[in-house]
């Protein structure tokens, strides 16, 4: 499985560094590969618990926190993440958007906070899982903290409300 999730972690790593300038212009293959010298690939899996979630306000607004367990292919992103997502409580018929009013990531060796945004899937419409809900997609961008500090962990989320799939990298930015 961690092999799955390595190749489209590979492909949004070419797709950041496009979007983010890094690849634009007169960028070579040269760079790609000095780019991805720089960077190591993650896989892993996610078990996550959760409050109950608070609603309030008009538009309504729900908040949740979320504590999850990392099991990642690197120790550096394998430990404890600690996420409040808010979202418009729109309707059970539809997704929603939600973003991070705060996440943090704690490990053996380090602390890491981010930001990130993403979508829940409230019906069950993946062709793969039909009638699986709430299905969740995100991303998280992680910056390193203490013996992290100077890079950058970026999280790609896909799955259930307790058992998620994660991809992603870790990199010096530059």
């Amino acid at each position: 499985m961690r092999i799955v999730l390595v190749v489209p972690a590979l492909l949004a790593l070419a797709l950041t560094a496009c979007a983010s300038g890094e690849a634009e212009g007169s960028a070579s293959s040269a760079d790609g590969v000095a780019l991805l010298q720089t960077t190591t690939m993650v896989a892993g899996t996610q078990h996550c618990t959760w409050d109950s979630p608070a609603t309030e306000g008009d538009p309504l607004v729900t908040r949740v926190r979320f504590v999850c367990q990392n099991d990642l292919s690197d120790a550096r992103v394998s430990g404890t993440e600690e996420l409040t997502l808010v979202w418009l409580a729109l309707g059970e018929e539809q997704g929603q958007v939600w973003v991070t009013e705060s996440a943090s990531l704690t490990t053996s060796g380090g602390t890491w906070t981010g930001t990130g945004a993403g979508v829940f899937d409230l019906v069950g419409v993946l062709p793969t899982s039909p009638g699986l809900a709430p299905y969740n997609y995100g991303s998280v961008r992680y910056v390193g903290e203490g013996a992290y500090e100077g890079l950058e962990y970026q999280e790609f989320i896909a799955g259930t409300d307790t058992d998620l799939a994660l991809a992603g990298w870790i990199r010096t930015p530059g």
